[in-house]
């Protein structure tokens, strides 16, 4: 049975950075594959816990002149690979071309 659970010594960025802002698109339609992805259950950035601190201790430096983070995205469970892995093999799938890939960069 797939586990989602992130790997030992992994941490939420929110429990040592709760001012980085997160848009964890995966968890959600607004992704290029156009649906949630296996294996993302909620919108919780979760990282190895020195990549936390460093980024916490980056949030901290950069908010004394204004300045603020955003998480994109963090660990990614297996299950989310495979799902990505399946929606490239699968070129007739199109939905969500125009808006995640506006411009060919190929001719």
């Amino acid at each position: 049975m797939p586990t989602d659970r992130a790997p030992a010594g992994f941490i939420a960025l929110a429990d040592v950075a709760p001012t980085i802002r997160q848009d964890l698109r995966y968890t959600g339609s607004d992704n290029f594959v156009g649906s949630p992805l296996d294996g993302y259950r909620n919108a919780t950035c979760v990282l190895p816990l020195p990549a936390a601190l460093a980024l916490s201790w980056a949030a901290r430096v950069l908010a004394r002149d204004g300045y603020a983070l955003t998480a994109l995205d963090g660990y990614r469970p297996q299950r989310a690979v495979d799902h990505m892995r399946r929606w490239a093999a699968d070129p007739t799938d199109q939905a969500t071309k125009a808006r995640h890939y506006p411009r060919r960069l190929c001719t």
